[in-house]
């Protein structure tokens, strides 16, 4: 009788054996696919980094760090910033050595010899346009102006140009600064201003008030009607001649804030007797929902905390002036500054913007070609039609020191 022999080694092994033996197969190829994708990845990625170290435009500060990089991307932070506002210790600011007098206290920016008087358009140019220092990186970039100058316009084609989603840049565009772009903005002592460049946006008196009449954005006491579908312009007459404030006998309506205090901080961080009403009140009915965002009213007050209004728009043109033009470069310690003419935008295009921001910021030709350049539209200037007895008493009764800067005067 043959006895029979070991099963053979095949026998031995169970389909379940068969099927584990499969799927760790499988198990192990996936890995290995896996492992080879993400070394792939990193070396692309590697030479990616390599490549936009090699390309990227360069600024004459040093390199930032990652950490910095992420700081470049954050506003101005307003928390504590009115704990470092100074004061002016007088009322008369009308040129560059009165500011001095005023802030006896503070640190001015050097100026070159021949800039020690800065009182028109000329020397506006020669001593406040440029990079003040390049010891720090450079993060923001700034936009102020007042209402219908511009600044809406200027800050889309620099975003463009500049823009946010990108990692070429340290810095980024923004339409505010220490408060919305429109208002004053406060003067700061002890509070770290060196990675901010300022723009300041102006435009021509006559065509400024002119759109302000068809439009006072945050101003609905300067109306002759408002309702739910828009408003009627006052007379221009009554326009440039009414005070800068609310006015009438439902005055308090528009206030949410009842009985404020000293401390009280208002809308856009203004103290309480530097602005009205404190906090706007949107329950009151006064204005339809669509006009809220634009109309809400923010009166801007005289800024030696008397709370008293200003007397025209005419005259808070003026004080804004001083504040944007000389106060903004010459007492905080900015990175840079410039100022830009609407005028000059319309009747030239943007490319001297673009050659401007070009030698403050120190950036290579290669980037600055991808800048897109508006061409002149000279058709705009005046196309707003402006009476002449309106044009002529606005250019009698400006602040001709303040226009002169703006080489309106």
């Amino acid at each position: 009788m043959v006895t029979p022999g070991p099963p053979s080694s095949g026998a031995t092994h169970s389909p379940a054996v068969k099927v584990h033996a499969i799927k760790f197969r499988c198990l192990m190829v996936a890995l290995t696919v896996l492992v080879v994708c993400i070394m792939t990845f990193n070396i692309f990625w590697l030479a990616h980094i390599l490549d936009d170290t090699r390309h990227r435009p360069t600024t004459k500060t040093t390199t930032t760090t990652t950490m910095e990089r992420h700081q470049s991307t954050k506003l101005l932070d307003y928390e504590g910033i009115l704990e470092h506002e100074i004061k002016p210790q007088c009322t008369k600011r009308k040129t560059l050595q009165d500011i001095k007098e005023c802030f006896p206290f503070l640190r001015h920016i050097r100026h070159r010899p021949d800039c020690e008087e800065i009182n028109d358009w000329g020397t506006v140019q020669r001593c406040l346009t440029g990079r003040f220092r390049t010891d720090t990186p450079l993060r923001h970039i700034h936009i102020v102006g007042e209402r219908h100058s511009g600044t809406k316009f200027l800050t889309k084609e620099l975003q463009k140009c500049f823009p946010r989603h990108t990692s070429d840049f340290t810095f980024r565009v923004h339409r505010d600064f220490l408060r919305s772009k429109h208002f004053f903005q406060p003067i700061l002592a002890g509070h770290d201003l060196t990675s901010s460049i300022v723009l300041v946006v102006v435009r021509d008196p006559v065509d400024w008030i002119a759109a302000m009449r068809e439009k006072p954005y945050h101003s609905p006491s300067h109306v002759l009607s408002i309702n739910e579908t828009g408003f009627a312009p006052l007379p221009w007459h009554e326009f440039v001649n009414r005070p800068w404030t609310l006015r009438g006998d439902g005055r308090n309506e528009w206030e949410l804030v009842r009985n404020p205090t000293d401390e009280t901080i208002c809308q856009e961080n203004f103290h309480r007797m530097e602005v009205v009403p404190c906090e706007y009140n949107e329950t009151s009915g006064k204005l339809a929902d669509p006009l809220i965002r634009g109309f809400a009213p923010i009166y801007e007050m005289q800024r030696d905390g008397t709370g008293r209004p200003f007397r025209s728009i005419m005259e808070l043109r003026a004080e804004k002036i001083l504040n944007f033009v000389l106060e903004i470069p010459t007492l905080m310690d900015l990175s840079g500054f410039m100022i830009v003419r609407y005028e000059d935008v319309l009747q030239d295009g943007t490319q001297f913007v673009l050659d401007q921001l070009q030698e403050i910021l120190h950036l290579d030709d290669a980037h600055m070609r991808r800048c897109r350049v508006i061409p002149p539209q000279p058709e705009r200037l005046g196309s707003r039609p402006v009476p002449s007895d309106f044009r002529r008493y606005v250019r009698e009764h400006m602040d001709p020191d303040m226009e002169r800067l703006l080489g309106y005067g």
